[in-house]
């Protein structure tokens, strides 16, 4: 780095103590470099100070050597005798030491040979210069951007406007005014990229008598996106402009190009220029028709047919651009004519048709947008329908009704016809329905009964207009809900489809229903009762006596009694009662028993050995118990009872002898017989004598 060593000059003035003999003292000193400890001594002692007075001035700068030629400089000269000092610029210090009269004074110039610097907050802008001086004294430049709500700023855009130019850049307020630069300031411009030719971009100045200036370039570089010029003072407001090449850019909004137009419309175009739009002027098939970029145009005042808008845009560099669109007005509404329904007319179910036939027709558009319907002059509703279709009675409801026929054209030209009332008969009863149901069913006292494998079927006759002719116009839907006492709330309706069948706990169900036929006719509710029963009996087997239980086996014998119980079990209140129950014996024939079934005893006779008796109940509705049985071993046979007698005894011809102290035991055994035993119970003894 090259290293520059800048003069310090400093002057020191002393009034003189001796008003008679001198004016004032001169010191002029120049040292040719700055001393490393950036420091200068000087010491002026006149004759007429004590000597030991030495005014000592002590000068720091911020930087170090070199000195920069341009950059911001900031120089601290800080005598001990008079703090604060400024720190940047030419520095004016004056001061009055104790020792001089009060009226003197000493006055230290200082203005090393560097250049200061001036920064925008933005940093953008920067301002070098040596010296500044306003009215002859020394100053601080300062560069402010300019806000964009002061009148100031709205003056100087517009003026660059109405020349042509562009603004690129913020305005910056580079003051005080009337500041002068020696030698001449350079001052700088950083920009970003344009998406033009930069070369086109220049610094301006700008005061209010003599609107904006373009500055000679002093130097420019397009890499780093800067330009600089020289000043040799200033005046209000500086930034980059550039002369406007670009024409402005003019788009009609609305109305959109082929659209068909009517009554009034809205007409919307959208101008935009980089500098701004001097004037708009837009035009009705040449004609001038208006220069707001918003209006409302009534079509109206034109023909129907094809018209052009054209719209020619203007920047205040005289640049400017064309669009155009070609637009077909069209006020004329559509014409409607209908032949059929005519008003006053019948249509008779089964006997009449309603024709729809109706023509549209148009001035410009082709094929209009229609919308026709029937209307239900009772009711309001409606139904759509198209010329040429044929309607039946029975596909509407019965009453008055008419046609109405709405017609738009492409334009949105509205336009509507109606029939008249015209009448529409049907029949006037409602069907009757039936229900029935299949086996299993078992009916006492009026009450039907019936298991979840019953079918239960609902059939519905239409009639016209007696109560059994059968002939009417048909049965629409049948609809049907069950519900019963156990149910907590009614099955929703449901549409008859297919036969169905009930399911649930037993109980008492109710079967709801009706139907419709196809004019909407309802047949009043009908409710049929059913008693569900899916419930099988159950029986019990009781065995008399003699018997004997061991763990799982029952030892009875031949005389041993049977007695037979079957009940049909009421649940919720229904039962269908028993048919009948049955019993059967080993692998014989069943037995039937009908009832009452209470009690009964089964005439069994068993041989000795193991026998099984099986058992059932069967239900008025076929419900059948799961079969039971009960397995009995038969014992015919005694035990065997042996006695014997211990000594002392003594036997003789057949006779047993013996004494008090002879002890006699008895043991019995019961012999298995056709595979049975039950066991010996007790042995029973008794001791007689005879006489």
């Amino acid at each position: 780095m090259r290293r520059i060593f800048l003069p310090l000059i400093i002057l020191i003035y002393f009034g003189s103590l001796f008003s008679q003999t001198q004016d004032s003292i001169l010191v002029d000193f120049t040292p040719d470099y700055l001393p490393k400890e950036s420091q200068i001594l000087v010491s002026y002692t006149p004759d007429y100070l004590p000597k030991e007075s030495t005014i000592l001035v002590s000068f720091t700068p911020d930087y170090a050597v070199p000195l920069p030629t341009e950059a911001v400089i900031l120089v601290s000269f800080t005598p001990s005798y008079l703090p604060p000092l400024p720190r940047e610029g030419n520095i004016l210090v004056s001061f009055t030491p104790d020792y001089l009269p009060k009226k003197e004074s000493i006055v230290v110039s200082f203005a090393p040979d560097y250049y200061a610097l001036s920064v925008s907050t933005d940093g953008v802008v920067n301002l070098s210069y040596k010296t500044a001086t306003l009215q002859g004294e020394p100053t601080s430049p300062y560069i402010v951007i300019v806000e964009t709500t002061t009148e100031e700023f709205v003056v100087a855009v517009a003026t660059a406007i109405e020349n042509g130019l562009g603004v690129y850049s913020n305005l910056y307020d580079i003051g005080p005014d009337g500041t002068v630069f020696e030698p001449e300031a350079i001052l700088t411009f950083s920009y970003t990229e344009p998406d033009f030719d930069e070369t086109l971009l220049d610094i301006y100045r700008w005061d209010i008598d003599t609107g904006w200036q373009k500055l000679e370039a002093l130097e420019r570089n397009l890499d780093e996106n800067w330009i600089k010029v020289s000043l040799s003072s200033i005046a209000s407001i500086f930034a980059i402009l550039y002369p406007d090449k670009m024409p402005p850019v003019v788009k009609i909004i609305k109305p959109e190009e082929g659209e068909i137009l009517s009554d009034e419309v809205e007409v919307k175009v959208e101008v935009k220029d980089n500098t701004g739009v001097k004037k708009l002027e837009i035009y009705l098939d040449e004609e001038f028709i208006s220069d707001k970029e918003e209006f409302m145009w009534d079509t109206e005042e034109v023909s129907d047919g094809t018209h052009t808008i054209k719209a020619v845009g203007y920047d205040f560099a005289g640049n400017f651009d064309i669009d155009k669109i070609t637009v077909t007005v069209d006020n004329t509404k559509p014409t409607i004519t209908i032949l059929s329904p005519k008003e006053g007319e019948k249509y008779i179910a089964k006997i009449s048709t309603i024709t729809i036939d109706f023509n549209i027709s148009d001035n410009l558009d082709p094929e209009p947008v229609y919308y026709a319907y029937l209307k239900d002059l009772e009711e309001g509703t409606t139904i759509q329908v198209h010329s040429g279709d044929e309607i039946l009675p029975l596909d509407i409801d019965d009453g008055f009704w008419e046609m109405v026929v709405e017609a738009r054209d492409w334009a949105g030209n509205y336009s509507s016809a109606t029939s008249g009332a015209f009448e529409v008969i049907h029949d006037i009863l409602p069907p009757r329905t039936a229900i029935s149901h299949g086996e299993p069913d078992y009916i006492v006292n009026g009450s039907t009964h019936i298991t979840s494998e019953t079918p239960i079927t609902l059939t519905a006759v239409d009639d016209l207009i007696e109560v059994g002719d059968g002939i009417g116009l048909g049965v629409d839907k049948t609809w049907y809900r069950v519900s019963s006492k156990q149910i907590a709330e009614s099955r929703e309706w449901e549409i008859y489809e297919e036969i169905f069948t009930i399911t649930g706990e037993d109980g008492i169900y109710y079967v709801d229903y009706y139907s419709v036929d196809v004019i909407g006719n309802q047949e009043l509710v009908k409710r049929a009762t059913y008693y569900l029963d899916n419930t099988a009996p159950y029986s019990e087997l009781e065995v008399g006596e003699p018997k004997y239980q061991e763990g799982e086996d029952l030892y009875v014998s031949t005389g041993t009694p049977y007695y037979l119980t079957t009940i049909d079990p009421v649940i919720n209140g229904v039962s269908s009662g028993l048919r009948y129950s049955q019993w059967q014996k080993d692998n014989e024939s069943w037995q039937t028993v009908y009832p009452p079934v209470t009690d009964y005893k089964l005439p069994l006779i068993f041989e000795e050995g193991k026998h099984t008796i099986y058992y059932k109940g069967v239900d008025n509705l076929g419900n059948e118990e799961e079969e039971k049985s009960l397995k009995v071993l038969v014992d015919a046979t005694p035990p065997i009872t042996t006695i014997s007698i211990n000594e002392p005894k003594y036997i003789i011809a057949g006779s047993t002898y013996i004494t008090s102290d002879s002890e006699i035991t008895l043991s019995a055994i019961d012999p298995v017989s056709s595979e049975v035993a039950s066991g010996v119970k007790e042995i029973w003894y008794r001791v007689s004598r005879e006489q």
